[in-house]
C-alpha cells in the first residue's frame, strides 16, 4: 500500500528531482524570463486567450505526465537495477575481449572533466538521433505523433509522451550510460565520475537552467547566431510546427551540431507557426485516443505491407519515410 502511494505521489517528485526538466530552480528561473518578456511585449492577454482556445491539448499535456510518471515509478527500480547490471557486464565483456588490460594511470580530475564532457556529448547525440528516428521510421512516427499533436506549449508538454515512447527512450539511456560509464570504468578503473550540481551533470545543469523549459512555452526566444551551435526555444517551437517542412528539422536537444551534420538545421527567421499535426486521426486531444490510435496506425501500415512478402520480411526497415509528407499526414 505504501508502495502504491509512493507511486501516486511520483509526479510531486519532478520539481524536486534536479534531473528533471520541471525541477523548481529550472522552473522559477524560465518564469522570470518568462514575465519579462510577457510584459515588455505586452503579449499577456494574446497568451491567455490562446492558452483557453487550446484548454483541452493542455489537458492532455498533464494526464499524459501523470500517467507516464506513476508507470515509470513502478519500473524505476527495475530501471536502476538493469543499469547497474548492463554496466558491469559490459565491463566484463571488454576484459573478456581484452584480457591483458590495465587501467590507465591518470590524474583523477583530469578524467572526471573529460567523463563529464564526453557524457554530454555522447548523450545529447543519442537524443537527437532517437528523436530523429521517431520521425523518419514510420512506425515510430505513429507513436511521436502524440507528442507533436499539442496545438500549445508549455513545460509540461515535455512529458506529453506515449508510454512506448518512453520505453524506447529509458533503453537509449540505458544503452547510452552502459556504453560511456562501462568503457570509462574499463579504461580508466572504477573510480569514474562526472562534476555535478546537486547530483546532474554540471553541463546538463547549465542546459537545463538556460532556458530549457521555454522551449515548450509561447515564447519564441532567438540565440541568433549562436542557434548554429545550440538548439534556442525558437528553434524548438519551430519543430513543433504543423509544417513538414518545419516539423522534420532541428531535432537537437542541446546542440544544434547535429542538426548541422544531418542537414536538418533550420534557423529562426520569425516564421509563423501552427501548432499540431497533419494526421486526422491524433488531432482529438482524448486521452485513450492517443494511447490507442498509434498501436491502429501500425496495424494498418502493418496490414498493407502483409500481402507482399518481400516488403514483410524487410518490416520494419521499408517503412523508412520515402519523402517525409506523405507518410507523417496519414
Amino acid at each position: 500500500m505504501e508502495f502504491i502511494i509512493e507511486s501516486l505521489l511520483t509526479p510531486l517528485g519532478f520539481f524536486s528531482d534536479p534531473n528533471r526538466r520541471l525541477y523548481w530552480v529550472y522552473l522559477l528561473f524560465s518564469l522570470f524570463v518568462f514575465l519579462f518578456f510577457v510584459f515588455k511585449k505586452n503579449i499577456y492577454c494574446e497568451i491567455k486567450s490562446k492558452a483557453m482556445l487550446n484548454k483541452d491539448s493542455l489537458w492532455l499535456d498533464v494526464k499524459l505526465w501523470l500517467f507516464n510518471s506513476v508507470i515509470r515509478s513502478f519500473v524505476g527500480l527495475f530501471a536502476f537495477i538493469s543499469l547497474s547490471a548492463t554496466v558491469l557486464l559490459f565491463v566484463k565483456f571488454l576484459y573478456i575481449m581484452l584480457p591483458h588490460w590495465s587501467p590507465l594511470q591518470i590524474n583523477y580530475t583530469i578524467v572526471t572533466v573529460f567523463l563529464t564532457f564526453v557524457s554530454f556529448v555522447v548523450f545529447d547525440f543519442l537524443r537527437f538521433f532517437q528523436h530523429y528516428l521517431m520521425h523518419k521510421v514510420s512506425f515510430l512516427w505513429h507513436f511521436h505523433q502524440v507528442h507533436h499533436s499539442a496545438t500549445y506549449l508549455t513545460p509540461i508538454t515535455l512529458y506529453r509522451m506515449h508510454p512506448v515512447e518512453n520505453l524506447i527512450s529509458a533503453f537509449r539511456r540505458i544503452g547510452g550510460q552502459t556504453f560511456v560509464f562501462g568503457s570509462f570504468m574499463f579504461i580508466f578503473g572504477s573510480s569514474v565520475n562526472v562534476y555535478d550540481i546537486i547530483g546532474v551533470n554540471a553541463i546538463s545543469f547549465v542546459a537545463n537552467f538556460a532556458l530549457s523549459n521555454l522551449r515548450h512555452s509561447p515564447l519564441p526566444i532567438s540565440f541568433g547566431l549562436l542557434e548554429k551551435v545550440f538548439i534556442s526555444p525558437a528553434q524548438h517551437q519551430l519543430h513543433h510546427s504543423s509544417n513538414p517542412k518545419l516539423t522534420h528539422s532541428n531535432y537537437g536537444v542541446v546542440l544544434s551540431l547535429w542538426d548541422k551534420l544531418w542537414g536538418t538545421l533550420v534557423l529562426y527567421n520569425k516564421q509563423d507557426i501552427k501548432y499540431g499535426v497533419k494526421n486526422l486521426h491524433l488531432q482529438n486531444q482524448g486521452f485513450y485516443h492517443q494511447l490507442i490510435t498509434p498501436f491502429s496506425l501500425c496495424l494498418q501500415q502493418y496490414k498493407s505491407f502483409a500481402p507482399n512478402l518481400k516488403s514483410f520480411i524487410r518490416y520494419p526497415f521499408n517503412l523508412i519515410a520515402k519523402t517525409g509528407e506523405n507518410i507523417h499526414e496519414v
